[in-house]
């Protein structure tokens, strides 16, 4: 009797000590193993899908939204060809496709003002300007009356935003881009 109070004792103190990843429908959890003494940690390459998972205590688990993502960008004053400033929105919708490479190489950190972390870190910058020249090209009585030049805004812009992803082998694909 007394060896079964011993092992179930045991084995609490050793699930107590555990990190956990509950991970919902839709997302995926990274675990990035953190040892103490021993081993050189890091990214694990498996992602845990939807369910639950153990880990040592050491370890974090990242949430990663593997659902489709909405990112709006304001343009504001954004100078069109005849020199006349126009105000507009760009609005991605980008997808995760591979969680532990973006965990591992771009950080999946997600802020309610700003978005994902890795988006305005290495894909928001280069897409601004190639929106910016995408709409200096045109004048400002096209961009605002006419739907067709935003359309082709839209395409000379979704163009460079899958070049950008792919050149910097961001793990996102682009499922929508509206001008």
């Amino acid at each position: 009797m007394k060896l079964a109070t011993v092992v179930c004792l045991f084995a609490i103190l050793l699930l107590a000590g555990c990190s956990v990843a509950s991970v919902d429908a839709g997302h995926e959890a990274v675990w990035v193993d953190k040892p103490l003494l021993f081993g050189h940690g890091g990214v694990e390459s498996e992602p845990v899908k939807t369910g639950r998972s153990y880990g040592a205590w050491s370890s974090d688990s990242i949430d990663v939204v593997m659902l489709p993502q909405r990112i709006d960008m304001v343009f504001d004053d954004m100078m069109t060809k005849s020199g006349v400033p126009v105000n507009f929105h760009v609005v991605v919708t980008i997808q995760v496709t591979d969680s532990v490479l973006l965990v591992s190489k771009f950080g999946a950190d997600w802020d309610e003002k700003t978005g994902y972390g890795f988006w305005n870190r290495n894909v928001d910058q280069p897409l601004r300007t190639a929106v910016r020249d995408a709409v200096k090209k045109r004048e400002m009585q096209e961009m605002a009356i006419s739907q067709t030049a935003a359309d082709e805004v839209g395409v000379e812009v979704r163009a460079a935003a899958d070049k950008i992803v792919k050149q910097l082998g961001v793990p996102v694909i682009i499922k929508d881009l509206n001008v």
